[in-house]
């Protein structure tokens, strides 16, 4: 790749459609003169060609460009633009060029006050909607107002959207350090004591700084293999927790909350007991052992997945244990597929099985599309980008609703139904945006691969004991740091 004097991306960004891209196939493409000179070189057939078309320049000059790479005319060797990144800068941004999109100022945006801006409607007394419950309040705006809105926080500018286009054009467009929302008060508190913290942690941290210490902690929590050296002790984990259902329930076999055993069972997950041997180590001490990971980075590298590991698994668990309940027949056919690879109870789980319980893993995906428990991704735009046709500049801060995108009848048939065979269904392929509960690129989830084999560990333990029954109002959800449940999660366990 030319790597020194590379094509603005926002002239492949703005005019290249995914039509084109998707009629692309040859893997690499080969430049016989350096960008800039060749952009110079084609300024008179765009300025033709444009005006003949009635197009912006910029779009023209993509599919001049794509036209000549695909026909092979760039022969010579000097320089190679591999199909990843033409690809990438294809779909970076909109079909609708730069030139042509319509004003930030014009995005519709609801009644905006002095000082507080637009943030009065999540007020008591004066507010519309209810600060617990966003989720409602994103329907409600998307109605009222369409797919895109623009917020006014005090004096910071926000944009929300609700499209998998917009979600695929924000991820696109974020960097190699994209730059998240950050925990101003978690980093003033970290900041303030040095004693203890290097670094205020991946979840503060930006740009640099945030990249040098993800690339070293991730290469334990993000390989298979890595992982799998800790389904052993999860599996114990999770014995331990049916043992403890076995003995907390009631006469009629319930459990009238199972939230604070499950944050229990999360909270041991990440201490992942002592290692069942001297080969094998605890997360802590995996971390420790990295000699290029000091002590400090360690420790607070541990104290973030405390913070962003608890809640989120154990409500996915509660999410998906409510989902099986409520659809006996998909939990039935889940029971069947572990008790054929797991046909004793005191059968302990290989990587290989786990590789194979399919379903297992079709439900909990369909569960997480159901009730996602992170609300949307929101970055501070690097770039310029077009959103919903409008132009939204580089420091904006958008947020992209995550529920309006897993629950839209364009993304998913019987978007509202739990239908775990979607996602064993070939011929139905949604677009890739729309689910992705860990994120997308270079900032998504780092625990995401644990924070999976802990769920299937104990979804396996629970259902291979116990049928599982809920007979109560339906569930909702709060919007808070992340999505609860709005009522017990009282479940009833049946043994086996």
């Amino acid at each position: 790749m030319y790597a020194k004097n590379r094509v603005n991306n926002n002239i492949f960004s703005s005019c290249c459609s995914e039509y084109i891209y998707k009629n692309i196939n040859t893997d690499f493409f080969i430049l016989k003169t350096t960008p800039q000179t060749y952009i110079k070189n084609f300024s008179n057939k765009l300025c033709t060609k444009s005006k003949l078309y009635n197009m912006p320049v910029k779009s023209m000059f993509g599919i001049i460009l794509v036209r000549h790479f695909r026909n092979g005319v760039f022969l010579n060797r000097e320089v190679n633009i591999s199909r990843r990144f033409l690809i990438n800068s294809v779909r970076s941004n909109s079909s609708v060029a730069w030139e042509s999109a319509k004003p930030f100022k014009d995005i519709p945006s609801p009644t905006s006050l002095p000082f507080i801006g637009t943030a009065w409607q999540m007020m008591p007394i004066i507010g519309r909607y209810s600060i617990e419950r966003q989720h409602e309040a994103n329907r409600e705006k998307r109605k009222i107002f369409g797919d895109i809105i623009r917020e006014k926080l005090g004096p910071i500018d926000a944009v929300i959207c609700y499209t998998v286009e917009d979600l695929e054009v924000l991820m696109r467009n974020e960097g190699t350090t994209p730059h998240r929302i950050e925990f101003s008060t978690l980093k003033a508190y970290r900041e303030l004591r040095k004693e203890w913290f290097n670094t205020s942690g991946l979840l503060v941290i930006q740009g640099e700084e945030w990249r040098h210490l993800r690339t070293k902690t991730q290469k334990h929590l993000l390989k298979p293999a890595a992982i799998m050296e800790y389904l052993d002790p999860l599996q114990d984990v999770s014995t331990d927790f049916v043992k403890r259902v076995f003995q907390i329930r009631d006469q009629n076999k319930e459990i009238p909350d199972m939230t604070e055993e499950l944050y229990k069972w999360a909270l041991e997950n990440i201490k992942l007991k002592e290692a069942r041997d001297d080969q094998k180590l605890t997360l802590l001490q995996a971390m420790l052992a990295k000699k290029d990971l000091s002590a400090k980075d360690a420790m607070v590298f541990v104290a973030d997945m405390l913070m962003a590991g608890i809640e989120t698994t154990s409500h996915t668990v509660g999410f998906l244990l409510y989902h099986l309940a409520k659809n006996p027949e998909k939990q039935e056919l889940l029971y069947k597929e572990i008790n054929r690879l797991l046909p004793s109870k005191d059968m302990r789980i290989t990587p290989t099985i786990h590789d194979e319980l399919r379903y297992l893993k079709a439900c909990v995906k369909e569960s997480m599309r159901l009730k996602p428990v992170i609300g949307g991704a929101a970055r501070t735009l690097a770039n310029d980008v077009v959103l919903s046709g409008y132009k939204v500049p580089a420091g904006a801060m958008v947020f992209v609703a995550y529920e309006e995108i897993f629950l839209s009848e364009k993304n998913f048939k019987n978007a509202d139904k739990f239908v775990p065979e979607r996602w064993l269904n070939r011929q139905e392929k949604p677009n890739p945006f729309a689910f992705v509960p860990f994120g997308f690129g270079p900032r998504s989830c780092i625990g995401k691969r644990l924070a999976l084999l802990e769920i299937n560990s104990l979804a396996i333990e629970i259902l291979r004991n116990f049928k599982v029954e809920y007979h109560y109002e339906d569930i909702g959800t709060y919007s808070k740091m992340v999505t609860t449940p709005d009522k017990p999660l009282r479940f009833k366990f049946i043994e086996r």
